[in-house]
């Protein structure tokens, strides 16, 4: 019973707060197909009351783990030809936790992605973006970060928070997009918005894949 008012004060609090917490990839496109890239999980104005909460619903060691991923993956990435400009953040004050870096061509972009998930991009392995001149591609990425999750399955106590926290891919193109692919998908002249909570990636078969021409 303790357990569920808890819960329900949180939903409280995130009703009032609405999207506090957010984790963004935000890619934006060049038109010699360069570009950038910006991985976040934001905790907002809840900063250490979102700690406080959720000590009941996943292991804090997690949290640890997040607070230090940003330098571990800078590392990781950092001699790959065709990156540059690598700036990991680690905000605790702020509740900050954010990496990002400039890629030269498609090339290096999904050798970079390749390495966060521990990998390296053969040819016999698929590209997780595609760019041309007029459109890009991401491939759905969904089933690999479930497949990840899973390795933390022992952490997560109750993953009701994770409905509370939102997902976000936000992509800026050299120009007006004239189409895209992923029916949830929302176009904002030159931008692209998908979003979904952190529970329908993890527990549904939603597809964040998508193709956006411009």
């Amino acid at each position: 019973m303790k357990k569920n008012i808890r819960f329900i004060l949180l939903i409280v609090v995130f009703l009032s707060l609405s999207g506090c917490i957010e984790i963004v990839e935000e890619i934006k496109l060049n038109p010699n197909k360069s570009g950038s890239i910006r991985f976040s999980m934001d905790l907002g104005v809840l900063g250490g009351t979102f700690m406080n909460v959720a000590k009941d619903y996943i292991d804090l060691s997690m949290m640890d783990d997040i607070k230090k991923q940003p330098a571990i993956t800078a590392k990781v990435i950092e001699n790959i030809k065709g990156i540059s400009n690598i700036l990991p953040v680690s905000d605790n004050n702020k509740g900050l936790y954010a990496l990002s870096f400039d890629f030269d061509n498609e090339k290096a972009l999904n050798d970079a992605f390749y390495k966060m998930f521990n990998s390296n991009k053969n040819i016999f392995l698929p590209k997780v973006f595609k760019i041309s001149k007029k459109s890009i591609k991401v491939a759905n990425l969904a089933p690999v970060i479930r497949y990840f999750t899973n390795k933390y399955e022992k952490d997560i106590k109750d993953n009701q928070l994770f409905s509370l926290i939102t997902y976000k891919q936000l992509f800026v193109m050299p120009g007006d997009v004239r189409k895209v692919r992923n029916p949830k998908s929302v176009i904002d002249d030159y931008k692209v918005n998908t979003s979904c909570t952190i529970q329908e990636l993890l527990n549904s078969n939603i597809n964040i894949g998508n193709k956006i021409w411009y």
